[in-house]
């Protein structure tokens, strides 16, 4: 009978899809997620701004309700702002925050948080959810335009935040992380000695490492 609902589920969600193509390819430029302010230009700098380099990458995106795949989409970190290229490729053209429920772009979940109150919130905008189960990890990278050297460069930035327990804590290294879950911290300083993780080379997999042996230890 699961089998059956999920098939089921799986059928009804392929024609969706279908459907909202056959509308993306009908109406082109004139969708609703191509109206809206164009992208500004920056000005000649040595590297850039953007979530995993300059090329708009095709993804997924729910806005407004409404799924919409194979979009070519682009994170602009400096702005903080989601980018789409219109099907004629003329227009680049920034997403309404507040309409944006998630895009999956480079195999991440990309999404705007907003501000919601529980203590240690980060400040609003999009970030990435690395695990979601019992505790959330989320990423934010931004960058800045410096002077360096009397040319202008990007320097990039990242934080890493941990939800537990309608608590926010900011996660600067593998102490805080241990601090930040509490519990079975012996338990967790040998899994990370014997995975041979390393917050400084891989911080995204150390920490959702860590998180999900901190939820297996705690359902023993």
């Amino acid at each position: 009978m699961c089998g059956q609902i999920s098939a089921q589920e799986d059928g009804q969600q392929q024609l969706v899809e279908k459907y909202v193509a056959l509308y993306m390819n009908a109406v082109r430029n004139h969708a609703i997620i191509y109206n809206g302010k164009e992208s500004e230009k920056y000005p000649r700098v040595q590297n850039n701004p953007y979530f995993k380099g300059i090329l708009y990458t095709e993804g997924q995106l729910s806005y407004n309700g409404v799924i919409y795949p194979g979009v070519y989409l682009q994170l602009d970190l400096c702005r903080d702002e989601l980018v789409v290229l219109s099907p004629d490729y003329l227009f680049n053209v920034v997403l309404s925050p507040d309409k944006v429920d998630y895009a999956h772009i480079h195999g991440y979940h990309v999404f705007p948080l907003q501000s919601d109150g529980l203590p240690g919130c980060p400040s609003s905008g999009f970030y990435l959810r690395l695990y979601s189960k019992g505790c959330v990890v989320l990423e934010k990278q931004s960058t800045t335009l410096e002077i360096r050297d009397r040319e202008p460069v990007f320097m990039p930035s990242v934080k890493y935040y941990l939800r537990k327990d309608d608590v926010y804590y900011r996660l600067r290294g593998k102490r805080s992380l241990l601090k930040a879950l509490g519990s079975h911290k012996k338990e967790l300083k040998q899994y990370v000695r014997h995975s041979h993780l390393s917050f400084r080379e891989n911080a995204e997999t150390m920490i959702v490492s860590v998180v999900k042996e901190y939820e297996r230890l705690n359902s023993l």
